[in-house]
């Protein structure tokens, strides 16, 4: 254990817009920074975030780190081989949207599939919609920051 590393992996929409065609992706951009989105659109995101899921368990490499920034740089960091990773502790944060929470899902569900150890944080009011919001979402995320990574350093 005493190898074991903390690795702290921010998370945004790079799934979704990677695999959507341009008339979708503007779509998704629109709603990027919403909590909540419309039903219809809500329905479409989580069939898509079933399939992304999907590809991604079946993909090759080079194809995981097309479709998704973040996995993109664990592999990247791990040399290609996610296997290097199963004794260290990930932990996701996520913007407080719904559009950031599913990508995170998609990120964390496809990590533990890996058999990784992976944990996920959303800091209230983590969206880049208005200042106050990004302000409030970021103390969160340092608060957060304060109180848990010390204990991995020990």
């Amino acid at each position: 254990m005493g190898n074991r590393r903390f690795v702290l992996t921010t998370v945004g929409i790079s799934l979704f817009l990677n695999s959507a065609e341009a008339e979708w992706r503007a779509q998704l951009n629109k709603q990027s920074n919403a909590r909540d989105v419309p039903a219809e659109m809500k329905q479409q995101i989580e069939t898509k975030a079933q399939d992304i899921l999907a590809t991604l368990k079946q993909a090759e490499v080079a194809e995981i780190r097309r479709l998704s920034a973040e996995l993109n740089g664990l592999y990247c960091y791990y040399e290609n081989q996610l296997t290097r990773a199963r004794d260290d502790v990930h932990w996701l944060i996520a913007t407080d949207t719904y559009l950031g929470g599913k990508a995170a899902e998609i990120v964390k569900d496809f990590m533990e599939d890996q058999q990784l150890n992976c944990n996920l944080f959303v800091p209230p009011n983590l969206s880049s919609s208005e200042p106050a919001s990004f302000s409030k979402g970021i103390k969160e995320l340092i608060r957060w920051c304060e109180e848990t990574i010390p204990a991995y350093r020990e």
